[in-house]
Order: C-alpha cells, then structure tokens, then sequence
C-alpha cells in the first residue's frame, strides 16, 4: 500500500514523525514494564542480552501478548498523518496530479478488460422471478440454485 500511495502522490520517502516515534516507544516501554519480559534473564526478545529493551514482540493492551496477525493488520492501515513526507523535485506543481490524464492504462493500450465494471462482483442484479424465462435469459449467473 505504502508503495501506491508514495506513487500516486509524488512522495520521494517518508519517515514517521519524531513525536509518533516517542509516543511509540513509551506505549511499548509502559506495557512491556507489566510483563515478565523485561525482568534480568538472558531472551532473544532482547537481542540476547539479561536487560534491555524488549524488541522481539508485538504489544497488546490485553494480559496476553498481541498476535502477529494482529500485527500485520495494524501496519496494514498506518496513520498518515503520523508520517513526514519528502515530494518529488520534478516542477510539478499540480495537487491533482495523481488523477492522471482521465483513461485507464487499459483505455490508452487498447488492452485488457476494459468494461470490468460489468461483470460479477460490481453488478447490482435486482431480485427476479426464477421461472421468468427472458429475466433467467438476461441475468443467468444471477440464479441461485440448491442442491
């Protein structure tokens, strides 16, 4: 995601702001010091070491640690307006840049499906009667059929 959106909006890198970081790491630091984690034992969870910083675990605001599922989501779907962004030095000046010249890459190589909008799953298929011959006729992946 983070690839598209640096592309469509002209973004040369992004980093997260200094005051998302610190907020972070104190979110990390006050959770983690509730755990049996950060006690003096040797743990991969602290690059090896018997104190430190715990580095090798996702977080939770439950008595359980957070699953790497949960994880993947929460990066999934960052907040951007926690990150600085560097735009690209092209001269182009147009905030609307990233709608493009008004066709898709399929209109402009004459490629591809260019009428994708009409096939399932876009199509809003209103209810029919199934004995209607010229309704099944019109709409036939609209049947439903039980076995």
């Amino acid at each position: 995601m983070e690839a598209q959106v640096m592309q469509r909006e002209r973004i040369r890198c992004m980093e997260p702001k200094p005051e998302a970081v610190r907020a972070f790491e104190a979110s990390l630091e006050a959770y983690f010091q509730t755990t049996v984690f950060t006690q003096n034992c040797r743990s991969w969870y602290k690059f090896g070491r018997e104190e430190g910083r715990v580095v090798g675990l996702w977080p939770s605001a439950l008595p359980f640690l957070g699953s790497t599922l949960h994880a993947m989501r929460a990066i999934e779907h960052p907040r951007w307006e926690d990150y600085q962004y560097e735009l690209l030095e092209d001269g182009e000046q147009n905030m609307f840049y990233w709608l493009g010249e008004g066709q898709t890459y399929s209109q402009k190589t004459f490629s591809g499906d260019r009428a994708w909008y009409l096939r399932p799953p876009y199509l809003d298929i209103p209810p029919g009667p199934a004995d209607d011959e010229e309704w099944i006729e019109c709409f036939p992946h609209a049947m439903i059929t039980c076995e």
